[in-house]
């Protein structure tokens, strides 16, 4: 894909690192965003509301029950799942290799953020959780220093492109050019 004439370049949209010591030892965490779910949903796809859960009864019939907490549960371990495949697909710059926990293994996916605890405490996993959400998302701050670098750049290519047609900018006063 091209933007503005050039190719759209995804390789620079790694962030990090998130520096954590152990002694004298640094280990740098790195998370990219995520282009598309499609793995995920092909692996785990939406439980659906079956009648088993709970029934409701309306003019159309028996329907599953929206309010069922059985089906609730389900909902909150898939999302869970799915929290937990966005931190393994997120960090996997980072080249982590969990003892419990495989990106191949839907049903590890949910232990994930246990075991980043275990292993870096309560506080430093949270942070490395901030940086998976800060490479899934944008927020007012990015979107502003986003434009006003895209802003500065193009105003310096319209300066350079001035200069190179033969119409320098001149830093004598008006004045001293019409004497």
């Amino acid at each position: 894909m091209k933007v503005d004439g050039e190719k759209f370049d995804n390789s620079k949209a790694i962030i990090g690192p998130h520096v954590i010591r152990r002694g004298d030892k640094l280990y740098g965490f790195y998370a990219e965003p995520i282009w598309s779910r499609d793995d995920f949903d092909a692996r785990m796809p939406v439980p659906e509301n079956s009648t088993e859960y709970g029934t409701v009864f309306t003019k159309e019939g028996k329907r599953p029950d929206p309010d069922s907490q059985q089906y609730k549960e389900i909902l909150k371990a898939y999302n869970r799942a799915y929290w937990g495949w966005m931190i393994l697909t997120s960090l996997a710059p980072s080249k982590i290799k969990f003892d419990d926990v495989s990106i191949d293994d839907p049903g590890t996916w949910i232990n994930v953020e246990k075991a980043l605890r275990a292993q870096l405490g309560h506080y430093e996993a949270s942070a490395v959780f901030v940086l998976v959400e800060e490479a899934n998302s944008i927020d007012s701050e990015k979107l502003a220093a986003n434009l006003e670098s895209f802003l500065s750049e193009k105003a310096a290519k319209a300066a350079e492109a001035l200069t190179k047609d033969g119409n320098p900018t001149s830093k004598e006063p008006a004045e001293a050019k019409n004497t």
